[in-house]
């Protein structure tokens, strides 16, 4: 069964491969896009080939672990009172 990519409108059989093999992020790339990734504001063509980067990519991988990590921290810390 066919998909319609997002990104060149081309028929593909298989989304993940062809937004690899075409429409490649650069590890530059998603790491600027991993705020707006975990903050689920990406337009949803940029949020696949994230996903599909963070699939085969283990230091991007962990930069999003680390960054889930950091608002962890963040979210559990005490609040000063004035």
């Amino acid at each position: 069964m066919a998909i319609k990519c997002d990104i060149c409108n081309q028929m593909v059989s298989d989304y993940g491969d062809h937004v690899r093999s075409e429409h490649p992020l650069t590890h530059a790339e998603v790491r600027d896009l991993l705020e707006r990734y975990e903050q689920g504001t990406l337009d949803l063509p940029t949020e696949q080939r994230v996903v599909c980067h963070l699939t085969s990519c283990d230091s991007c991988s962990g930069e999003l672990a680390d960054l889930r990590d950091r608002e962890h921290v963040a979210d559990h810390l005490p609040v000063m009172a004035e």
